[in-house]
């Protein structure tokens, strides 16, 4: 998801009945962003999310912190809380982007502020970074080009509209191995499902599945019962990154359920807590 908002345009507004939040922390800024640092609050971020991916030392520096001359000079903003680092803010700054012109009414404001990541363990952590990002004076406008679909900042705002939010593509997942691939991930319950698997592409995932699982331990084996949920493998990757609910693609025509399936259950068992996101395209 993608927003571009002024720095006047971060303004959290305050519902009645709800106090103003105090920070009890304080962000700490830095030219020289410190991997370890950033990884143990990147590491329990991803812990309950879907499709973000483990970085190693390669992955921070060609990702994040890779060295984007054009976008400018980069910046970590580090939340911490009773001396723990709880969230951070990497951007860049770029000067002159944007030249003055008659409709200015800040022709002072050249500046380009580009948001590469946003990570947050706490509300308190998650509004004190965006106060810092919001505060560059000279800023024209801010940039942030991946922020996950689930981003809270719509709702905190006083006016989202500023935001100008726009959904883009992101993530393109596939299942390559259905008996392997099924496994990796918690599920929200109890489950026992036969699933018949439409791939004409990889013959070894077409075919009827029986899954079972207590909610942390799962298998999944060739099955010749019936299918309580056929779905083609386009349909599945929706289903196993938390994307789309069962219930969503029946209503859509997408997959097809038995007559006596409790398509509640399964969307208990596969409901995730967070959209899927990541923030590495490759």
């Amino acid at each position: 998801m993608h927003y571009q908002m002024r720095p006047s345009d971060v303004d959290f507004a305050t519902l009645p009945g709800v106090a103003a939040r105090e920070a009890a922390g304080d962000v700490q800024l830095s030219g020289q962003p410190n991997v370890e640092t950033l990884r143990p609050i990147y590491d329990a971020w991803i812990a309950d999310r879907t499709a973000e991916l483990h970085r190693s030392q390669p992955m921070w520096e060609r990702g994040p912190l890779r060295d984007r001359s054009r976008e400018g000079r980069l910046y970590a903003a580090i939340y911490e809380e009773g001396g723990a680092a709880r969230g951070y803010a990497l951007y860049t700054v770029r000067d002159g982007v944007y030249g003055p012109t008659t409709e200015d009414l800040h022709p002072d404001e050249s500046q380009r502020l580009t948001l590469r990541e946003l990570v947050a363990l706490s509300p308190a952590a998650y509004e004190a970074l965006w106060r810092v990002v919001g505060s560059h004076d000279l800023v024209r406008w801010i940039h942030y080009d991946n922020a996950p679909e689930d981003d809270p900042l719509f709702d905190l705002v006083q006016e989202p509209r500023m935001l100008r939010r726009a959904t883009q593509d992101g993530i393109m997942a596939r299942v390559v191995d259905v008996a392997a691939g099924l496994p990796q991930r918690p599920y929200g319950g109890p489950l026992s499902l036969r699933l018949r698997v439409i791939d004409p592409l990889c013959a070894w995932n077409d075919g009827v599945w029986a899954m079972e699982t207590d909610g942390t331990q799962t298998t999944v084996a060739r099955s010749d019962g019936a299918a309580g949920l056929t779905l083609p493998v386009q349909s599945l990757a929706t289903l196993v990154t938390g994307y789309r609910s069962a219930a969503a693609l029946v209503g859509m025509g997408r997959a097809e359920a038995s007559a006596g399936l409790d398509l509640a259950a399964v969307d208990r068992a596969f409901a995730t807590r967070h959209r899927p996101h990541c923030f590495h395209h490759f």
